[in-house]
């Protein structure tokens, strides 16, 4: 029977994912002025939680990469979609 700890990379990796499509279409719809009135109260309640799951997820793969042998490939790439959600959001706040 598999440990709990060795599935993580796979639903790390989809929210992951999930979040950088979602900060993507956040800075298209700046980008682009779409006014969509239900996007606007879930933005205001969603938007928070992935950010902070980001940068923790980020954190946290970081840790397995240098402290733990285990899956450091599925690790690598969560670091790296989550340093493209980072630099995203990093550059919707300058620009925008």
């Amino acid at each position: 029977m598999k440990k709990a700890a060795n599935n993580i990379p796979s639903y790390t990796l989809l929210i992951s994912g999930i979040a950088l499509l979602y900060f993507l279409w956040v800075g298209v719809q700046i980008y682009f002025t779409i006014d969509v009135p239900l996007f606007g109260a879930i933005h205001e309640i969603i938007t928070i939680p992935f950010i902070l799951f980001t940068i923790g997820s980020f954190l946290y793969s970081l840790y397995r990469i240098f402290f733990n042998t285990n899956n450091k490939k599925a690790f690598i790439i969560i670091g790296l979609l989550n340093l493209a959600s980072i630099a995203w959001l990093a550059a919707m706040t300058l620009s925008f």
